[in-house]
Formats: C-alpha cells, sequence, structure tokens
C-alpha cells in the first residue's frame, strides 16, 4: 500500500531501471515531510551511486522540496530514503519523470566514475 499524496513520486521513482521501492509514508500535517524508502542496483556501490547522483541533479533542478539520503543498514546492505515535502509532490514528480526518461546506467558511471 502507497499513501495516497505520496503515490505519484513512489510512481516516478519506479520509473528508474534497476530501482525499487520498500517503503512509503506521506507523513502528518501540516506538509509532511512525506517518506519513500528504495533501493538501486545490486551492491551498496549501485545504491550508494545512485542517491549521490540523484540528490545532486535534484538539487540542480529544484530550489526545495525533496532530499535524498542514504542509510547503512547491516550486512553492508544500504537503502535510499527519500523525503519531500507535500506542496513540492507535483513538481517534484514531473522532474523525477524527465530524469528517468533519460536516464541510463552509462548517465550514473558517468557522473561517478572511479
Amino acid at each position: 500500500m502507497v499513501d495516497e499524496k505520496i503515490a505519484p513520486v513512489v510512481a516516478a521513482l519506479n520509473d528508474f531501471p534497476m530501482l525499487l521501492t520498500a517503503m512509503s509514508c506521506e507523513g502528518y500535517p501540516p506538509d509532511g515531510p512525506g517518506l519513500i524508502s528504495f533501493r538501486y542496483g545490486r551492491t551498496w556501490h549501485d545504491q550508494m551511486a545512485f542517491c549521490l547522483w540523484l540528490q545532486e541533479e535534484l538539487g540542480q533542478r529544484l530550489e526545495e522540496g525533496a532530499t535524498v539520503s542514504l542509510q547503512c543498514e547491516r550486512h553492508y546492505h544500504a537503502r535510499g530514503v527519500f523525503e519531500i515535502n507535500w506542496s513540492a509532490v507535483e513538481r517534484v514528480t514531473a522532474e523525477l519523470r524527465a530524469m528517468a526518461y533519460r536516464f541510463t546506467t552509462a548517465t550514473l558511471h558517468g557522473a561517478y566514475a572511479d
């Protein structure tokens, strides 16, 4: 189940290949933040690189409204955490859809090559 207010953002995140949303919560009034937990790729390195790329891209496209962080769990498992304010749902959803449309694995590797 996905909370109604945050459902468009969850759907937009799932447009990225190799991304799986794990949990979402629309948060509490008046402005959230809503939270979406996700995993990307096959390794912690994939997850870390994607989170860094996503945060940087959103920072360039949006003044505020959404942040991405990385949380480490036991045994080297990592997950991304996407936070969004309710007032930014439409704007962030549009940006994520545009980013996912142009996204390829080469995009990520080019941005964060060793």
